[in-house]
């Protein structure tokens, strides 16, 4: 009983029930240049990204999400051993209480995709709260256990603030903190 109860308040401190938007999506739209730094679970460096993030209108009434990064090496982008990731996410208001959910609607002639949660794939939703716009994700381990993620992308003056959490069974795994600045696009 005790452990159901620990889950319980673990889970609704994560649930976005409530979506106290201080800024319009709008506010976001734009294209982000800046670095992060990435740590392991006991806070140690363990990399430098150069980071790209753009968020706009999307098909059908959708957020779209692209960000890149590029991991130095040393440092530096222009020698051996960089690599470049490049993801995105759309996203759909859902019914109107200021959650989103993954668009899983696909194209024309692609058809909807189903989200199989216990088939590997990932559950996202996302909130704007306190001038962020927070992305959770979570997924089930073939053995059973899970990965919680959360990626906050925080207004600031000049661009965002950037602070990514990932969590393997309640245990934080990896995280990143970095600063964007707006540019033009």
């Amino acid at each position: 009983m005790t452990r159901r109860l620990i889950l319980a308040v673990f889970l609704v401190g994560w649930l976005p029930f409530t979506a106290l938007a201080d800024e319009p999506i709008e506010a976001f739209y734009g294209v982000y240049v800046g670095s992060a730094e990435v740590f392991d679970g006991d806070g140690n460096v363990v990399e430098e990204r150069d980071l790209e993030i753009e968020i706009g209108a999307g098909e059908r009434g959708a957020i779209h999400i692209r960000w890149s990064n590029v991991t130095l090496v040393d440092g530096r982008r222009d020698v051996p051993g960089v690599e470049w990731r490049l993801q995105h996410l759309s996203m759909v208001p859902r019914r109107g209480d200021g959650l989103f959910i993954e668009d899983t609607r696909g194209s024309l002639f692609s058809g909807r995709r189903d989200i199989e949660v216990m088939g590997g794939d990932a559950l996202r939703w996302g909130r704007i709260q306190d001038n962020s716009l927070d992305i959770f994700a979570m997924g089930v381990l073939d053995d059973g256990g899970y990965v919680l993620q959360s990626y906050a992308r925080r207004l600031t003056d000049i661009g965002l603030e950037i602070e990514f959490r990932a969590y393997r069974n309640g245990n934080l795994i990896r995280s990143i903190l970095g600063q964007t600045v707006r540019v033009d696009g």
